[in-house]
């Protein structure tokens, strides 16, 4: 079930490369082992005019990837770890940006809070 909400900010006059999102759902559903369409990924922009970075002025920004996890069950910390890991490699690698600049951030457990077509994720 893991959904990825991804926004990744832009270097002026820089677009989203078509390919992008898909390839961020294989490479992410192979990470965490999902079956086929069972990894979802939605993917935005970030203009340069609408991030910040205190002190910085906005050309000299690394430009990051911000990444939303939202999974039926967390993993327990050390899998995270690895997971957040192989992660930012895996997504900076997609999408042309070091992997220290990737930053990840998983949401609570979606068991109980959400529901896929109207029914809810029980278990």
């Amino acid at each position: 079930m893991p959904i990825l909400d991804i926004e990744v900010v832009l270097a002026a006059k820089q677009a989203i490369d078509p390919s992008w999102a898909q390839s961020i759902a294989d490479i992410v559903g192979d990470v965490l082992g999902t079956e086929s369409g069972r990894t979802w990924v939605r993917l935005r922009a970030l203009a340069p005019s609408q991030y910040a970075e205190q002190g910085t002025e906005p050309p000299a920004t690394p430009h990051p990837i911000f990444v939303s996890i939202l999974q039926s069950h967390l993993p327990d910390l050390e899998r995270k770890r690895q997971l957040a890991e192989r992660l930012a490699h895996a997504i900076g690698r997609v999408c042309g940006r070091a992997h220290e600049n990737v930053h990840i951030l998983w949401l609570p457990e979606g068991v109980e809070r959400v529901a896929f077509g109207g029914a809810l994720l029980e278990g």
